[in-house]
């Protein structure tokens, strides 16, 4: 007998609240999908809490920030529940796995924690539907970095592949996932994809998104401004690691700049952009150097749609196929939202989610708190 669960994730990149139905017989199916866009006003609370030098008015604004997201989830359940593939299934719905807004993210201070903004008990009252959330706290609290926490799903959908592939998913963050076996799954984050792609666009066109890279097509990659970016610990870190937009943030790059620019010569904003994907670029290779020979990359995430990005990406990986996710039957758009639904299916089975070689974790653990709609 098939199980249902609804996953949702909003990511690093803020744009929208995604949302996949996935069936769980064989293989995950998935049955019905959407993205409902956050409003501005919401996305820049959201955008400017994250920051690290972000400035609070009080407990009750952030509160309030969490509130209005968590009704944006539950207006847009609504809408989906509403759809009749989907109102047709929903008796056999077990539950919803939400992953909320990661606001911080600290695995590494003395006291280590991570922070997602949502009300999972409001969307159970709301929906009547069991909710799964927190799915990280866990993870953080039996040493481990809390993130990524797809690499298990990744393996669960591409296992049957083969061993010489990896899983590439360019969100705000970008991370990969390579395996030797069910008990042997390598996954961390690489480091940043769009989110400093998205905020360079925004900054100096008032584009949400450099669409395809088109812009950043136009530019020249500035190997000096490259290697200055490289320089940074994180890239060069064995893994297990993890990062979010608490290092790479708009802060970061600004500072970056204005020391690069001190002893150097100005750039046109469009080159900047083109360095940046080399950025994404350079960091993904230092990364798949430390993993087992591959000669398949999937891609999945909104990254996979810049073709500029794709384009450096194969050129600097010649002897791997990098390729969407959509050659294995999986839409590349979808993929962390059913990876929520995946690890609500985890929860409420009482399946361990999360694995020493992947976050550092002690021991594999079953990650989020399960609330009954009861």
């Amino acid at each position: 007998m098939s199980d249902y669960y609804i996953g949702i994730m909003t990511g690093t990149s803020l744009d929208a609240i995604d949302i996949a139905l996935v069936e769980f017989a064989d293989t995950p199916l998935l049955i019905a999908s959407d993205s409902v866009p956050l409003s501005d006003k919401l996305k820049q609370g959201l955008s400017d809490i994250s920051l690290p030098n972000a400035q609070i008015e009080s407990l009750i604004a952030i509160k309030m920030l969490e509130q209005s997201y968590t009704n944006s989830v539950i207006a847009a359940l609504d809408l989906f529940l509403a759809n009749p593939e989907v109102e047709n299934l929903r008796s056999n719905i077990k539950a919803i796995g939400l992953h909320g807004v990661t606001v911080s993210h600290e695995p590494n201070l003395p006291m280590p924690f991570t922070w997602q903004l949502v009300d999972g008990h409001k969307v159970a009252a709301a929906l009547n539907l069991d909710v799964v959330y927190d799915f990280r706290s866990k993870d953080v609290a039996l040493g481990g970095q809390g993130a990524p926490l797809v690499p298990m799903f990744h393996y669960s959908v591409f296992k049957d592949v083969g061993l010489d592939i990896a899983v590439l998913n360019l969100g705000g963050i970008a991370n990969v996932t390579k395996w030797a076996s069910k008990d042997n799954i390598i996954g961390f984050d690489t480091g940043p994809a769009n989110t400093l792609l998205d905020f360079w666009i925004q900054k100096q066109q008032n584009l949400a998104y450099d669409k395809g890279g088109q812009w950043a097509s136009s530019g020249n990659v500035n190997k000096a401004l490259l290697n200055y970016l490289l320089d940074e610990d994180y890239f060069h870190q064995p893994y297990p690691k993890s990062t979010g937009k608490e290092y790479f943030n708009e802060s970061w790059l600004n500072a970056k700049l204005a020391l690069f620019l001190k002893n150097n010569t100005p750039l046109h904003s469009q080159d900047v952009q083109a360095t940046l994907v080399q950025l994404t670029v350079e960091s993904v290779v230092l990364a798949i150097k430390q993993l087992a020979e591959i000669k398949v990359l999937a891609v999945c995430g909104g990254g996979v749609h810049n073709q500029f990005l794709i384009a450096r990406l194969a050129a600097a990986l010649p002897k791997v196929e990098v390729c969407s996710t959509a050659k294995f039957g999986i839409c590349p758009d979808n993929m962390e939202a059913m990876a929520f639904a995946w690890l609500a299916k985890c929860r409420i089975d009482n399946i361990p989610a999360t694995l020493p070689t992947i976050t550092g974790t002690s021991k594999p653990a079953v990650l989020g708190a399960w609330v009954s709609s009861a």
